[in-house]
């Protein structure tokens, strides 16, 4: 469950990693459940490599490609629409460091995802059972589900859910 970030303005490369573990926990549940994914997670997945390629070509956080902004976003009005256009400054070889940055971060959260959720396997499956039952969950049906008598939930579970 993503919480609305109203009033922020500062973010960091952890808060943004642990967002992407967030968005990718569906399709890893998928994976984890049933041994295949499924056409579910599309939003998800365009949201996660929007937050990764921001990462990269926008926010600087990156070591390979160091702390410089490749892309721009400008606005195009045409009427009554707006469109985003990128723009960019740089060789294909700076463009492939990108591609393989962006996909680098993504890998990097979809098995961290997966990694949670195997360890807590019971947890996802209570948590499958309890969506069954009320179709909808709330923040407050979280925390028994993340809590465990000797272990406390990773922290992306926590911020998540809190």
């Amino acid at each position: 469950m993503q919480r609305p970030t109203d009033y922020r303005y500062l973010i960091t490369m952890r808060e943004l990693k642990d967002r992407m573990v967030v968005l990718l926990s569906g399709r890893a549940a998928e994976e984890v459940a049933f041994g295949e994914v499924s056409t579910g997670a599309a939003d998800d997945l365009a949201k996660v490599t929007d937050i990764a390629r921001q990462i990269v070509t926008r926010f600087g956080m990156t070591k390979a490609l160091g702390q410089a902004v490749l892309e721009r976003k400008s606005q195009t009005y045409l009427g009554d629409q707006t469109i985003g256009i990128r723009e960019k400054d740089y060789s294909e070889e700076t463009a492939r460091k990108i591609d393989l940055s962006v996909k680098k971060l993504i890998d990097e959260a979809y098995e961290r995802a997966k990694t949670i959720l195997t360890e807590r396997r019971s947890v996802l499956d209570q948590g499958a059972i309890l969506l069954l039952e009320k179709e909808t969950l709330t923040p407050e049906d979280f925390p028994p589900l993340i809590q465990t008598k000797d272990r406390s939930a990773p922290d992306v579970l926590k911020e998540s859910a809190g």
